[in-house]
């Protein structure tokens, strides 16, 4: 989840062939030079990025602030586990459906708080990772936020969020960095990793609006801002 908790690791450095065949017809324009392309990822729709609408995950207070979310159950559809993960001391084992037996964390630090409803009252993005449980950044799986809302003394989860910029192969996953909330929406900022980036230090960053279509929480294009 957060990057203080690996260790650093080695530099992963793919070399990249650009090139272009020219082309007779000459309305065809050329390439543009290498220093002009984008080393930023694709944009990916994410893994399950979106569980059913309106969990209800279990009893709890009124203000989501009060919930203590390391030993609160959660969607695992985030890293490909169906139905909810439940977390003890902030840490959980699962199978998934795509890597096999993993590691899940809670970090109610990186956990962030807004009126996503408009109506005053908060909800939660509680950030949640896995991992392949080998203790480097390098096992790091995918890193995700749960947004959870209290109504009547049940808490739901109505949707989770994914980085959406693709992973690239040989390079560190994606991370997520924050949330700001606003009526209908949440801004959701993401780290990634140019091909030359250390562990510590990923030097990509961009932003994705994330908003409610057809009660379920849906993510607008990425936007490269670094």
């Amino acid at each position: 989840m957060g990057l203080a908790r690996y260790p650093l690791c080695a530099l992963v450095t793919i070399a990249l062939a650009l090139g272009a065949t020219a082309c007779g017809n000459s309305d065809t324009e050329p390439p543009p030079p290498a220093a002009a392309q984008s080393q930023a990822p694709v944009a990916s729709p994410g893994p399950s990025a979106v569980p059913p609408a309106d969990i209800g995950i279990g009893s709890g207070p009124s203000d989501v602030r009060a919930v203590n979310w390391t030993q609160q159950a959660l969607p695992g559809s985030f890293c490909h586990i169906p139905g909810l993960v439940h977390y003890l001391n902030g840490a959980a084992t699962g199978t998934s459906e795509k890597w096999g037996p993993v590691h899940l964390t809670v970090d109610p630090r990186s956990t962030r708080y807004g009126d996503f409803f408009g109506d005053g009252d908060e909800v939660a993005a509680v950030h949640v990772g896995c991992d392949n449980g080998g203790g480097t950044a390098d096992g790091q799986l995918v890193d995700s936020y749960v947004v959870v809302r209290s109504s009547a003394g049940t808490l739901h989860a109505i949707g989770v969020i994914v980085p959406q910029m693709a992973a690239v192969p040989g390079v560190h996953v994606p991370l997520l960095s924050g949330a700001d909330f606003a009526a209908g929406k949440i801004t959701v900022h993401e780290v990634w990793y140019r091909h030359y980036d250390g562990t510590c230090c990923p030097s990509g960053r961009a932003i994705t609006v994330w908003a409610l279509q057809n009660g379920a929480l849906v993510a607008g294009h990425p936007s490269v801002t670094s």
